[in-house]
């Protein structure tokens, strides 16, 4: 599904006010900015391993692991470690850009402003509080594909894998 970003605003000011045409902009802006770090921290994890490993065959990867090719005693450790520091900023950020969405969706159709569709807490506003209020058609589809998809299942986990205080390890934005 494709938008006309001008008309969607035009509609969100004549329908709900410049207030929150201000709020629906910040959505489309946070979810281009993570957009954009996912991009960004991509390619400096990618970069980061290509250069320590200077185009290495395949038979030599091992002993590129194991530092035969540094030219200090911690080259592939310390890009390495920061290319999963990378690796973990862009799935956060992947992740982010679906939750954001779900904040849009709920902004744009003015549920704030409507008693049966408001969310008290803004923390609240997650897809399984978001979804419980959308009228069935393209958005409520739409979303409900995207986070049922099997490429994003596997982002929730690789997401949620790295926080140990979570016990089911399950997204906190599904439930």
């Amino acid at each position: 599904m494709k938008w006309d970003l001008k008309e969607l605003r035009a509609y969100v000011q004549q329908l709900f006010g410049e207030e929150q045409l201000h709020t629906v902009n910040q959505c489309l802006r946070t979810i281009g900015d993570r957009r954009e770090f996912s991009r960004y921290h991509f390619r400096e994890a990618k970069g980061l391993m290509e250069g320590v490993l200077q185009g290495r065959k395949d038979y030599e990867l091992i002993a590129a692991q194991l530092g035969a090719f540094d030219t200090d005693e911690r080259q592939f450790s310390t890009a390495r470690f920061q290319a999963y520091a990378h690796t973990v900023a862009c799935v956060q950020s992947m992740h982010a850009v679906v939750d954001n969405m779900v904040y849009f969706a709920y902004y744009v159709l003015g549920f704030n402003q409507n008693p049966d569709t408001c969310i008290e807490n803004e923390r609240g506003i997650t897809w399984c509080n978001v979804r419980k209020k959308l009228s069935a058609g393209p958005i409520k589809d739409g979303l409900s594909t995207l986070l049922h998809d099997p490429g994003f299942t596997y982002l929730r986990y690789g997401r949620d894998s790295g926080n140990f205080r979570k016990k089911d390890n399950k997204s906190l934005s599904t439930r």
